[in-house]
């Protein structure tokens, strides 16, 4: 077996949700939060034979379902931002006092579905590198397999 160590950067606000995701996965031998330049440090252990780039490519890199929220969500901060700079005052003439809050749950339903569609792309991608025939639930339930005995 081989170990190596992985630092990790993560968005702002995003290091629990990066380690719960590598948590989930089941890959990483340890997970530490540490400070400074990184997020995240994750211990791993392979076979001789694995190459640690692709494992650390194939494996710990898979979660772009966290990159796509962050973007997606800052883009739809963004945009939105503009739209009511143009048209904030049709929310106020049709809403009236109320118009705030209706502007808020627009936007909150808006990054709720974002949200849902990045852990949406994250399990799709997750799946697509099972095995033909295993779904997500029977793979979260099978026990690792120890290599050591």
């Amino acid at each position: 077996m081989q170990t190596f160590f992985v630092q990790i950067k993560c968005a702002l606000g995003r290091t629990y949700e990066a380690a719960s995701a590598l948590a989930k996965a089941e890959i990483a031998s340890e997970i530490y939060s540490i400070a400074g330049d990184f997020d995240i440090l994750a211990k791993f252990y392979v076979e001789r034979d694995v190459d640690i780039g692709h494992f650390v490519g194939q494996k710990v890199q898979i979660l772009p379902g966290i990159v796509f929220t962050l973007v997606a969500s800052l883009l739809s901060g963004i945009v939105f931002g503009q739209y009511l700079a143009r048209f904030a005052n049709n929310y106020v003439t049709m809403y009236a006092g109320l118009a705030s809050v209706i502007i808020a749950l627009v936007f909150l339903y808006f990054n709720a579905a974002i949200f849902v569609y990045g852990g949406e792309l994250n399990a799709a991608i997750i799946k697509s590198l099972l095995p033909h025939g295993v779904s997500l639930q029977a793979a979260q339930s099978l026990e690792p397999v120890d290599s050591q005995a």
